[in-house]
């Protein structure tokens, strides 16, 4: 295993690397659970789903706010015409698909979706934080590998948004809405406090940092009026995000080391619990 510190990588050679643990490797390793992230990681008898519009929409509105002028017209290639990305006419369909073809490493995005992508931007640039912190100078697409100290696995993540000095890390984050409330219901669903754990303990290892590693959301919202807030855990609950992903690297570092990847409770009858809602609907 190669020394922790950076890794010059593309964006596909880090997904490719499955020696190294990504935070998205341990989110699947909680559900879908371990068959299927032994299945995936390290068998290879299965593929992990290709990403969906929307992440390869996120991945945009990212080049456009994050990276260097010219990289979003570069990556990005707009269908011309005024066509969506699916038209219903046949004509039209062979048209946009001759498009596609001739840009195989493009992000496609209709016109009505580029311009989206631009007024998310603006959105981002307006809210005083998000700015506050894309001010300072900061690493994007910046990636690093560890070795997790209690456990002895190798990791790896990805940057958003670093911050060296003072340390801080950001998450840029596309959102169906961006307040507080509605946003910590996905993050909670799309499981954002396993990145943040795995993320903040990737920093303090290999930039030294002095304990909890301070981390915010840029949360923008995907319809108009595109708004933009910035979120963080509370102590307490990122000390729980801390606890669950402590006993997630554990359990992990068992299946390794036994080869054994059934999930809890596999072999024994499990007793449960009528869900309330249920309960509540009779």
């Amino acid at each position: 295993m190669a020394t922790q510190g950076v890794w010059e990588c593309t964006n596909e050679e880090y997904h490719a690397d499955h020696k190294w643990i990504g935070s998205t490797m341990l989110k699947s390793f909680l559900s879908p659970g371990p068959l299927t992230y032994h299945a995936w990681y390290v068998a290879h008898t299965q593929t992990p789903p290709p990403p969906t519009f929307d992440m390869i929409f996120g991945t945009a509105v990212h080049l456009l706010v994050l990276e260097e002028a010219g990289v979003f017209s570069e990556r990005v290639a707009v269908i011309p015409g005024g066509y969506s990305r699916k038209p219903a006419r046949k004509v039209e369909k062979s048209m946009v698909d001759a498009f596609i073809e001739t840009h195989p490493d493009h992000i496609i995005l209709s016109q009505a979706e580029h311009d989206k992508v631009v007024a998310m931007a603006a959105s981002v640039a307006q809210n005083p934080f998000a700015a506050a912190l894309l001010r300072q100078p900061y690493k994007t697409e910046h990636t690093i590998r560890w070795v997790d100290p209690a456990t002895g696995l190798g990791c790896k993540c990805r940057f958003d948004l670093l911050i060296p000095k003072p340390l801080l890390v950001g998450d840029l984050k596309t959102a169906e809405d961006p307040l507080l409330g509605p946003f910590m219901t996905q993050a909670a669903r799309l499981q954002y406090h396993i990145s943040a754990a795995h993320y903040s303990s990737g920093a303090a290892c290999v930039y030294d940092g002095d304990g909890r590693v301070p981390w915010h959301f840029i949360a923008v919202g995907k319809h108009e009026p595109y708004e933009t807030h910035v979120h963080h855990y509370t102590p307490a609950d990122m000390e729980w995000a801390e606890g669950l992903y402590s006993r997630t690297m554990a359990q992990l570092k068992a299946c390794y080391d036994f080869n054994d990847w059934h999930p809890n409770g596999y072999g024994k009858s499990n007793s449960g619990r009528i869900p309330g809602w249920a309960k509540n609907a009779s």
